[in-house]
């Protein structure tokens, strides 16, 4: 089953708090086509609201890569994993999740990050891979990894 194509609308108000709104487009839906419809709707939207729209984004699917799992592994729950936290210069860290953490990785409460596989997702996130660095969700660059924590998710 492919991924929906989503469009992401986000609304500010005056207090500076934001929500986004998604907007689901059928998996063959081009860019072009979420842009046009994004860009009418946008307008719609603020005449319906006080809020005002600060940003409209599309999420496109993309090919996996090959090498991964067939399937998963027998009786894994996605809502047992891995919360990482990052430092950042900015005022908050950055956190990322992965889900159903094998065990290998886990000791009680506290992810192994000196595991090879863990310094590989951790130096991913905090330096980057193929030239491409992630950013925070303000474009600050991501710093070190300052935790990593076994936890549940609903």
């Amino acid at each position: 089953m492919a991924d929906d194509v989503l469009l992401s609308v986000k609304e500010t108000d005056f207090n500076g708090k934001s929500k986004t709104s998604l907007v689901y487009f059928a998996p063959a839906t081009t860019l072009a086509s979420v842009t046009t419809f994004a860009q009418a709707f946008a307008p719609l939207v603020e005449a319906v609201s006080e809020s005002q729209v600060t940003a409209l984004t599309v999420s496109l699917p993309i090919a996996l890569p090959g090498g991964l799992k067939g399937a998963p592994g027998a009786g894994v729950r996605i809502n047992a994993g891995g919360r990482f936290s990052f430092d950042t210069p900015g005022r908050y860290n950055f956190g990322l999740w992965i889900g159903a953490m094998k065990a290998a990785f886990v000791n009680v409460d506290d992810l192994r990050l000196d595991e090879t596989e863990m310094l590989a997702v951790t130096a991913a996130i905090s330096a980057g891979l193929s030239g491409v660095i992630p950013t925070d969700g303000n474009g600050i660059d991501v710093g070190a990894i300052r935790t990593g924590k076994y936890a549940f998710r609903k």
